[in-house]
């Protein structure tokens, strides 16, 4: 078992393109607005996109800081059995990000933030 749809990432490739979402397509509408979602699959999706294109020191930064949030922080979301946020899932894995880089990750938007 893997987690549930809240984890894993999908890939479809063709001749010409790549898609990379999440593995299934009912993972929570219900959750809209309501800062619940798992983000991990977005993450694991956008890590898979990331390697197809080549940036794999992107990549895995990103993929560790997921699987660290997940199996060593243990921030989980309400789907994982936890009482974590999508926002305290993201910013934990922003944080781990931020411990392997110099690049400062401080102006991104936040659930809920107007554009």
């Amino acid at each position: 078992l893997v987690g549930g749809p809240g984890i894993t990432s999908g890939r479809n490739y063709g001749r010409d393109y790549a898609v990379f979402e999440t593995a299934t397509r009912n993972t929570g509408s219900h959750l809209v607005g309501k800062n619940l979602a798992n983000p991990c699959a977005t993450l694991f999706a956008a890590v898979d996109m990331l390697k197809h294109l080549g940036l794999r020191d992107h990549a895995y930064l990103i993929n560790d800081a997921v699987e660290k949030t997940l199996n060593e922080d243990r921030v989980h979301t309400q789907d994982l059995g936890g009482m974590a946020t999508t926002t305290d899932v993201v910013d934990n894995v922003v944080r781990e990000v931020e411990r392997h880089t110099t690049v400062p990750l401080d102006n991104r938007p936040h659930v809920g933030a107007r554009a």
